[in-house]
């Protein structure tokens, strides 16, 4: 009776692997075996990641990098730099702070000497020394004669490796978009690049109006100044890549890895153009 039982077991153990009841994974050269949920997902305690969470914009420097001149803490809003004036650092910048293990960004809201005051808070005591890299984060600018790249990435020197799983992109126009259009301006004659720099560089699309975003993105939705509770037009457009129904992977950036935006265009015109890139640290 007892050897049929643990013959029945091992019947029902084959059966559920056979027919994607259960998936094998190896963590730390232990091959564990886990049942799929009733719907055949795999359990989210599982696929999912519990390192943190990143909503970094794509960005261009726009000035000399610069460093902290004195130890900077959690919850400082202000800081010393060795050289705001040499750095271009103004009202507007999107100063990024960075160590090997932890970046920082927030917008300055005023300057006065060397002395720097931020919107956000620092979440990470920042020693004196550490880089101090002025940015900008808006894509509207010009870039028909000379393609203006913008990135998100650790950069050379992190100890961070990011997993980008989607892009969020977000125009602020003047006049109601439409799909023929880029953003509310004229279709692009050289169109905006996405690409994946690792040693190895790989265009991932050339879009040159909404349709053709909307059409890679899906996700595209227009907002109009005429609907009463809106007074403003735009458009917002979620394009993703990991998800089994998506692209089913992540973007996967080690330290100096990018992920670029190429302006190749003059988008001048729109009022406000931002992208974000969305992921999260990896546990490797």
């Amino acid at each position: 009776m007892k050897k049929r039982g643990k013959l029945l077991i091992i019947f029902l153990g084959i059966f559920l692997l056979n027919f994607g009841s259960a998936f094998n994974f190896e963590t730390g050269g232990v091959k564990i075996i886990e049942p799929l949920e009733s719907n055949g997902g795999i359990p989210v305690n599982v696929q999912d990641q519990t390192t943190p969470p990143y909503d970094l914009f794509f960005v261009q420097l726009d000035g000399t990098i610069t460093t902290l001149a004195e130890d900077s803490f959690i919850d400082n809003r202000t800081i010393n730099v060795t050289d705001r004036l040499a750095s271009g650092i103004i009202i507007g910048t999107y100063l990024g702070l960075s160590t090997p293990q932890r970046f920082y960004f927030g917008e300055v809201l005023s300057v006065s000497g060397d002395l720097v005051t931020l919107d956000t808070p620092l979440d990470f005591d920042f020693p004196a020394g550490s880089n101090v890299v002025p940015t900008t984060r808006d894509l509207n600018v010009d870039g028909s004669l000379t393609p203006q790249t913008f990135i998100v990435g650790p950069g050379a020197g992190s100890e961070v490796t990011l997993d980008i799983t989607r892009i969020m992109v977000k125009c602020i126009t003047d006049t109601a978009p439409t799909l023929d259009q880029f953003c509310d301006q004229t279709s692009l004659t050289n169109g905006l690049i996405l690409r994946r720099v690792d040693g190895d560089t790989r265009n991932i699309w050339n879009i040159k109006n909404n349709g053709e975003l909307g059409h890679l993105a899906y996700d595209y939705q227009p907002y109009l100044a005429t609907n009463p509770g809106q007074t403003q037009n735009g458009a917002l457009f979620r394009y993703t890549f990991a998800g089994q129904d998506k692209h089913g992977v992540a973007i996967r950036l080690t330290p100096g890895d990018v992920l670029e935006i190429i302006v190749q265009d003059d988008l001048s015109g729109i009022d406000l153009f931002r992208i974000v890139a969305e992921g999260h640290e990896t546990t490797d």
